[in-house]
């Protein structure tokens, strides 16, 4: 056994970072594309992050309607490269979606999709409650 004095109060920081970190509510909310890379996942396979900052409050909360999540960031991996054929299509439905709404219609760089205000409907992960997903 090691002593150890600690006393999480004493730092404030880590409790609003856990406060940020918060899996969000099942919602639509406003936000946009900050980021976009071309990726290798552990298996080998490329795929697109997409990164999305969150503009402001979840259109659906009517009960709290200040609830404001502004700044929060989630992301969206497209499997489009990958050998698994539902994977392409899923990330090929994604993509074409996110298009159709953001009215982009024909793209050569995702860079094209940055900056343009879309809703997206974000989810709770199946595998991994802790986590949100779009």
């Amino acid at each position: 056994m090691a002593h150890l004095e600690f006393n999480i109060a004493d730092y404030p920081d880590l409790l609003a970072i856990k406060e940020a970190n918060k899996v969000l509510p099942v919602g639509i909310y406003r936000a946009h594309v900050v980021d976009s890379q071309k990726k290798t996942s552990g298996a080998g396979h490329e795929y697109i992050e997409l990164t999305f900052a969150l503009l402001g409050t979840d259109v659906n909360v009517a009960d709290d309607p200040k609830e404001a999540h502004a700044g929060r960031k989630v992301w969206e991996n497209l499997n489009l490269y990958n050998p698994n054929e539902k994977a392409r299509a899923m990330a090929t439905l994604t993509l074409g979606s996110l298009l159709q709404h953001t009215g982009v219609f024909k793209m050569t760089d995702t860079r094209e999709l940055h900056g343009i205000s879309v809703l997206i409907k974000l989810k709770v992960q199946e595998n991994d409650p802790t986590r949100n997903c779009i």
